[in-house]
């Protein structure tokens, strides 16, 4: 009996362990379990220049039991709201489905004609956004001055993050780049298994030609016990 190699001993487990791994933690938490998946496809076209980095530490928390927080913005750009509980997920997503800008935001001090309204997100999580703020964005401003900024909104309970958007802007680039990396990991894995797919190739012909040497054996043991058995 042939034995299994390492490889079809110890991979197909490792998969299933994963796959299950995966699932209890997209049960748990959905939207960062998304995130996640498209995080290592992010890691070349942040280097390259071809989308913004994001880093943790300039999310700015809003409690939205306080009225009209001002927020410091360093650099024009665009800017967007995240939602990351569950509660605050549902509630945009009700406000997305009526289109509805339900926070706004202005330079602080100036009246209601400066008011920036911004566009609701009315996608869920993308495996392209990205995982250094937690959850999902709900709403996108283009801030064209650097400066403090208020935001704008009947007081409830939730928190929302502030921070850059890098995806809004940048869609197309980004599914380009995960695009191609995913032809060259496929066109990488193709080589690979080339000389395997060859050596089965190989062994599928001499197992044929096996096959049709017995056969044509049989036949002719056959045939000259057929014509024995008539004499």
């Amino acid at each position: 009996m042939q034995q299994k190699s390492l490889f079809s001993r110890v991979v197909p487990p490792a998969v299933a362990l994963l796959m299950l791994v995966f699932v209890v933690r997209f049960l748990s938490a959905p939207v960062e379990t998304t995130k996640w998946i498209g995080a290592p496809f992010l890691i070349m076209p942040q280097l390259l220049g071809l989308t913004p980095v994001v880093s943790s530490s300039a999310v700015q928390t809003i409690t939205l039991r306080e009225a009209s927080p001002v927020l410091e913005v360093t650099q024009p750009g665009q800017y967007a709201l995240y939602a990351a509980d569950e509660t605050m997920q549902l509630r945009a997503n009700a406000m997305s489905d009526m289109n509805t800008a339900w926070v706004r935001m202005r330079p602080a001090g100036a009246d209601a004609s400066a008011t920036i309204t911004g566009i609701v997100v009315t996608r869920g999580a993308a495996i392209y956004d990205p995982i250094a703020i937690a959850g999902r964005p709900t709403m996108s401003f283009l801030i064209e001055k650097p400066g403090r900024y208020e935001l704008i909104y009947g007081r409830q309970g939730g928190v929302l993050y502030f921070a850059e958007d890098p995806v809004t802007g940048y869609e197309g680039v980004i599914r380009s780049a995960i695009l191609v990396q995913l032809l060259l990991i496929g066109g990488l894995m193709l080589l690979i298994s080339l000389p395997r797919i060859r050596q089965q190739r190989a062994d599928a012909r001499i197992a044929a030609e096996e096959l049709k040497r017995k056969r044509a054996e049989a036949a002719e043991f056959v045939r000259r016990n057929a014509g024995e058995g008539s004499k």
